[in-house]
């Protein structure tokens, strides 16, 4: 057991012997501003953890044996203190979650700890949620259903836009905890040779709707044009999804971060070396199927219209394609919309939905291609 873990037991056993009882009243309104600290410090810790994790090559597959304590702090979470509405008390959700964040940053290769860790975060974010859920409830049992359907008093809809915040926020600092280390990982290649870091990759907001997208139903096998340092890969990857991705960088930081991914995803990631061209068409001779293809590869020289063109050939399911740089204003961003918009005007594919960004430098539209 380390120092800092008995010295964050210590005080949290002498807080709660100095701690009077609390009316559920009380316990409710200290889980509300707890939400507001979550929203803040959660991902923070958690991407923090996983940096950590990521720089640690062989985490996912140590044979570290378990510290002997694990049994030991299994059996008290069975012992936190319960409210009448089954859930345990905040506060000691909250130093149980730290107290395992320390454990977990100095040991980073015991697997253990990282489903505990999630589990422990979970645990700890439920009773917040809970007293929003229950205030609006409360709100609508005095004033009524029709009072909540014409939005007559905003507690509703911030009880609702701070549920999505945190939802948000959570699945965010997953994702960016990942992508910090993919980043370093081509900053530090590049600089070896004295380059600057230009690594250009989609936005946060762009990735959980991507992985909203390889969420859905039908979708099993994503296929994608444009790997780079593999930051749109991760998102797919996160999603419980099979990738088959392409580039044509033999750059040393694409083929470290492809390494790293496909480690960490055991036989979900395919990483194709090649020029898409030839990629597209070894998967057609294959029969492989793509369900879902983002195409973001080469911005010039018809490279986009050649693409699209090739991965109609491949889709399969429900047969969903994300053209990425369409709409926007940059140069790279020309090509793939000429090649989108030919595309839907000749027939090829029925749009969806479009989404370029505040400073117009991102966009992307999705679309089905037609049978």
């Amino acid at each position: 057991m380390s120092f800092l873990t008995s010295l964050a037991r210590r005080r949290a056993q002498k807080h709660d012997k100095g701690s009077k009882a609390r009316s559920p009243q009380v316990e409710s309104s200290f889980a509300q501003k707890m939400a507001g600290l979550f929203l803040m410090l959660a991902p923070l810790l958690l991407s923090g953890f996983l940096i950590v994790l990521l720089q640690h090559p062989g985490a996912m597959q140590s044979d570290r044996p378990m510290p002997q304590d694990m049994t030991e702090w299994d059996l008290r979470q069975n012992t936190i203190p319960v409210d009448e509405t089954g859930l345990r008390d905040p506060k000691t959700l909250i130093r149980e979650f730290l107290v395992l964040l320390v454990e977990a940053m100095e040991s980073p290769t015991v697997v253990a700890y990282h489903r505990m860790l999630a589990n422990s975060l979970s645990r700890a974010m439920r009773p917040a949620v809970a007293a929003i859920v229950s205030h609006a409830e409360s709100l609508l049992s005095v004033r009524g259903t029709a009072w909540a359907r014409f939005g007559k008093d905003p507690m509703w809809g911030a009880a609702g836009e701070t549920l999505i915040a945190m939802d948000v926020s959570m699945r965010s600092a997953v994702l960016k905890g990942v992508w910090e280390r993919l980043s370093g990982m081509a900053e530090e290649s590049l600089a070896e040779r004295g380059k600057e870091m230009n690594v250009g990759h989609i936005t946060v907001g762009e990735a959980l709707r991507l992985q909203n997208i390889a969420s859905g139903i039908g979708v099993r096998v994503v296929c994608e044009v444009g790997f780079n340092a593999g930051h749109s890969a991760a998102a797919v990857l996160l999603a419980g999804r099979e990738l088959v991705t392409i580039d044509i960088n033999s750059d040393a930081y694409v083929k470290k971060a492809a390494a790293l991914l496909r480690a960490m995803f055991p036989g979900k990631l395919e990483f194709m070396l090649m020029d898409s061209k030839e990629a597209l068409g070894v998967l057609k001779k294959r029969g492989v199927g793509c369900d879902l293809i983002r195409i973001d590869g080469s911005h010039i020289g018809g490279m986009a219209a050649a693409d699209l063109a090739a991965a109609q050939l491949i889709n399969s399911g429900p047969r969903l394609v994300w053209m990425d740089d369409v709409g926007c204003s940059n140069w790279n961003c020309l090509e793939p919309s000429k090649a989108w918009q030919d595309a839907v005007g000749r027939g090829l594919v029925v749009e969806e939905d479009c989404s370029v960004g505040p400073d117009t430098s991102h966009g992307y539209c999705i679309g089905r291609f037609v049978p």
